[in-house]
């Protein structure tokens, strides 16, 4: 069953252009507490895509990558995952306007460093793309969600707010990213290290350090 999902979303895909104006939107892994219960009722993700989908402008395209757990075969993993997905998931994907499957090996930071903003539930890669000073439009609840550069787009008004202030690029403001991000790391961490640096970057690599 896996192989065929495999098969079938590959089948769909197609090499990312990095001259479009793109919004990166990484699947989740279901089932995980990112989805449910910090999604709410966008635990379908379909249902957050085509909310976005509706919202961009005709020359974005939202490019959408398949958490790659969702085809794993190890010994521990075997039995779950797939249980999210079936073989009308991914042509459903692929039949919402401006919506393009791109292939697994195409690499995540490329995704977000050529894009215009990240689109997510509630998972790491809103992170890690606030902390390279890229926004996020968020349609759960993670505890980011306050950071600058984070945007609920949980609804139609939301949403279309948000992306209105991507359209019209509005910068996001280094100095409050990385307040948050020290703060962030003094209570998860009790580590108050961090206030001393002024460079986002050192910030970003000491807190992913400590992260994982």
């Amino acid at each position: 069953r896996k192989y065929n999902l495999l098969k079938k979303y590959c089948s769909l895909t197609k090499n990312i252009n990095k001259k479009k104006k793109f919004i990166y939107f990484a699947l989740h892994y279901q089932p995980e507490a990112t989805t449910y219960p910090f999604g709410n009722y966008f635990i379908d993700q379909i249902v957050a895509i085509k909310l976005l989908s509706a919202h961009i402008p005709d020359d974005y395209t939202i490019y959408v990558k398949e958490h790659p757990d969702i085809f794993n075969i190890g010994r521990e993993s075997w039995v779950i995952g797939d249980f999210a997905r079936d073989f009308n998931y991914y042509n459903e994907l692929a039949s919402i306007k401006n919506v393009q499957l791109v292939p697994l090996e195409t690499s995540s930071l490329e995704l977000i460093s050529n894009s215009q903003a990240i689109s997510t539930i509630a998972g790491a890669v809103g992170l890690e793309a606030i902390l390279k000073g890229k926004p996020v439009l968020l349609f759960g609840y993670p505890w980011y969600e306050k950071c600058e550069g984070a945007y609920i787009v949980s609804s139609h008004k939301k949403c279309k707010n948000s992306v209105d202030h991507l359209i019209n690029k509005k910068k996001l403001e280094e100095s409050r990213i990385k307040s948050f991000f020290q703060k962030a790391c003094s209570s998860i961490f009790n580590d108050s290290d961090l206030y001393d640096e002024n460079k986002l970057d050192y910030i970003q690599k000491k807190f992913l350090e400590k992260l994982n």
